[in-house]
């Protein structure tokens, strides 16, 4: 049963959407007979890539004789690839525990970006024949661009902090908020709201979204299954976080 929509709110802004970036990252038990050469042959004749690049995790070890430095090593291993499109804006990463899918810039329409990472995951499967899913996470970063100068923040979000007045106006902020939906406690969030560094006449706040299951249901469901309550619960704290000013900067 889809869960319940806790924001009445919903409207489609299309291409004027905020949207950096989106990604679903679906985290997975490892398969043990896992080659790396698998993962570097995911492009296909439909999944064509400009770039690829490996993913390397550096592991560093450091041997102290009382409080003299005896030893240390920095260790490099790859643990999969990614592959960039610039054409399609698309980055997909693959290792051997997690696939990432991730669309950047213009945003054209969810339709358009969950087959786009369906369709690689299939792939993704194919080819690493991964164990069972632990984690699925869908997470949208939005950039939001206000007037220059002093602004109140309770005119644009319902996420912010409070400052005493006598600490003055508030130059720089940052919130990070964790939740779990009220009628689904696996269904669960982070939402980082902040300013950034702007670019020309303007105020520019990071809006960051985090959605995601690791319960048992990872399991028991295709990831294709769980996208849907994913992407409502963004949408609750998306529209639910700012005030109709701020909807209405978006739109213009």
């Amino acid at each position: 049963m889809p869960v319940r929509r806790l924001v009445d709110h919903r409207e489609p802004l299309g291409a004027k959407a905020p949207i950096e970036e989106a990604l679903i990252t679906i985290n997975v038990a490892p398969s043990t007979d896992l080659e790396l050469d698998a993962l570097r042959n995911f492009a296909t004749d439909e999944l064509v890539y400009d770039k690829v690049t490996p993913r390397i995790h550096l592991d560093g070890r450091v041997g102290l004789v009382g409080e003299a430095l005896a030893s240390h090593s920095v260790e490099h291993q790859v643990r999969g690839f990614s592959f960039v499109s610039e054409v399609r804006r698309e980055v997909v990463q693959v290792l051997s525990d997690a696939f990432t899918f991730s669309l950047l810039r213009p945003y054209t329409c969810w339709e358009n970006f969950s087959s786009g990472a369906m369709r690689c995951w299939q792939r993704y499967r194919s080819i690493a024949e991964p164990g069972p899913v632990t984690r699925i996470s869908l997470r949208y970063i939005n950039r939001l661009s206000l007037p220059s100068g002093k602004i109140e923040l309770t005119d644009w979000t319902r996420l912010h902090p409070t400052v005493p007045d006598v600490l003055g106006h508030t130059r720089g902020f940052l919130v990070r908020s964790g939740f779990a939906h009220p009628d689904d406690a696996g269904l669960q969030a982070i939402a980082s709201f902040g300013t950034i560094s702007p670019e020309g006449d303007e105020t520019a706040l990071l809006f960051d979204i985090n959605t995601w299951f690791d319960d048992q249901r990872t399991r028991d469901l295709e990831p294709s299954a769980m996208l849907h309550d994913l992407r409502e619960f963004k949408n609750d704290i998306f529209f639910g976080s700012l005030t109709p000013k701020a909807l209405e900067r978006i739109r213009e």
